[in-house]
């Protein structure tokens, strides 16, 4: 009678083993509601939407690794390559069509702009949040100024409200970097230099010409996102005086935008001015 029963027994439980081997639910680790004891999936399987990585792009300033920032302004306190003691009063900039080159030869590119102001903190860092994907990069470019295609007069209501215009005469569009300050000429007397940087209008004796004057700075460093990060760009200010050209405050110094030579210096000197800074994740 023993035996009996637990045959019985053993009949009832076996049913209940068989279908515990063969349990359903989501089989997938990768899903939010991944089930270990499941062995069959039913379809049930759900997954958390991706959240791209939220990434900050930075400026920071020096002058020759001397900091700068609106505390140090109005201080005659920088020299540059030729000899000028001079102060920086007012700094700003455009900053557009940023690029992140991968290593699989692709880039993300950002088709928006960014004025950096340097008497306002809350402007000089720059959200690339949007489908910046984690993986290894080769390095960051990024146009100083808009390019001929986005260059055009007036069509920025942000920029026009903040005289930001270069003016038609001059070929028009928007500056790319005001530069501002106090130097000490030959007199030793303290005059003030103003560093305006835009379009380059050409004369000749048979034509007038403008040159679309901004720079594409390409910045080769290889980095990886794999979350969050904060991404540094050095600006040094002293490189805007010395290389290529070496610039004397006292031959240059006002009325620069109409000056072609000038705006065609300030040019050459814009590829050697910016520097990767570091990324902290």
């Amino acid at each position: 009678m023993k035996k009996l029963n637990f045959i019985v027994l053993m009949l009832a439980v076996l049913p209940l083993v068989i279908a515990s081997c063969k349990k359903k639910g989501c089989t997938d680790a990768t899903a939010s509601n991944y089930d270990v004891n499941a062995k069959r999936d039913d379809g049930t399987c759900t997954y958390d939407p991706h959240v791209d990585p939220h990434i900050t792009l930075n400026f920071e300033h020096n002058f020759d690794g001397s900091i700068v920032s609106s505390s140090s302004f109005n201080q005659l306190i920088y020299s540059n390559q030729a000899g000028n003691t001079l102060s920086v009063e007012h700094l700003e900039y455009l900053v557009s069509n940023i690029k992140l080159y991968k290593s699989n030869g692709d880039s993300l590119v950002f088709s928006d702009y960014n004025l950096f102001n340097l008497s306002d903190v809350n402007s000089l860092s720059f959200d690339l949040s949007n489908h910046v994907e984690e993986g290894s990069y080769t390095g960051i470019g990024f146009d100083f100024g808009f390019n001929s295609s986005n260059n055009i007069s007036g069509s920025y209501t942000d920029l026009n409200a903040v005289n930001w215009s270069w003016p038609d005469m001059l070929g028009g569009g928007y500056h790319n970097m005001k530069l501002e300050g106090k130097f000490i000429d030959t007199n030793t007397d303290t005059i003030s230099y103003a560093y305006h940087m835009g379009k380059a209008r050409e004369i000749t004796a048979t034509d007038t010409t403008f040159h679309d004057n901004h720079a594409f700075i390409k910045l080769n460093t290889s980095f990886n996102i794999e979350n969050d990060a904060s991404i540094s760009i050095d600006m040094n200010i002293a490189e805007w005086f010395k290389n290529p050209n070496t610039w004397d405050l006292n031959a240059y110094n006002n009325m620069l935008m109409p000056n072609y030579t000038a705006q065609m210096m300030m040019k050459d000197n814009s590829s050697n001015v910016f520097s990767w800074g570091g990324i902290v994740q």
